[in-house]
């Protein structure tokens, strides 16, 4: 009876090593055999889609806007955004009206100290980066640079649509419009009316 437990126990440790054996070679002989590399990160790529079935790869890039200005709706004759080639962008309106209905909403219970902060962030150019949102439908955006505390952080609100549209909100929509050539066109005609 004594001889046949340990038959028993020697043939159970000795099953246990088998599989353990066989375990740790199959899992390094995959890795030795296998001429694939294990998956890169989502941070190595830049691109994290936190389980969104992205539709880019590494060598996405972000989109851009047209240098120049975008005015409200298209029409010249409204408050515009002027996009700078140093990847800033510059509202050109009335700042402080500007300031109130797009972040006070409309102006109730406003803090005059953080207002006129706001004001005096919104009347000079700003650094801007254009995101795409890899996690949420590739949703594209343009965020601005914003101080707090001394430290950099980018907010967000306005939503890129093409190189030649985006949006503040949900119901501004500013239109790029070549200033260039509508100058040219006036001067031509000046020109004929002059001769």
């Amino acid at each position: 009876m004594k001889k046949n437990r340990q038959t028993i126990m020697t043939s159970v440790c000795i099953t246990i090593a088998i599989a353990i054996v066989l375990l740790v070679w199959f899992f390094v002989l995959k890795n030795i055999i296998s001429d694939n590399k294990p998956p890169a990160k989502e941070s190595d790529s830049g691109i994290n889609t936190l389980g969104y079935n992205c539709s880019h790869d590494e060598t996405y890039q972000e989109p851009t806007l047209k240098i120049g200005n975008y005015y409200l709706d298209g029409d010249t004759s409204k408050e515009y955004f002027e996009v700078q080639n140093d990847s800033t962008i510059l509202y050109n309106g009335d700042v402080e009206d500007f300031v109130i209905s797009n972040f006070f909403n409309g102006g109730m219970s406003i803090d005059e100290t953080v207002k006129n902060e706001y004001i005096e962030t919104w009347s000079k150019p700003r650094p801007y980066k254009i995101q795409t949102m890899h996690d949420s439908g590739d949703a594209v955006c343009i965020k601005l640079e914003k101080y707090r505390n001394g430290d950099i952080c980018l907010i967000s609100g306005f939503t890129y649509k093409d190189e030649n549209t985006f949006t503040l909100g949900k119901s501004k929509k500013y239109v790029f419009v070549d200033d260039t050539e509508s100058d040219s066109d006036d001067v031509s005609v000046k020109e004929s009316d002059i001769s």
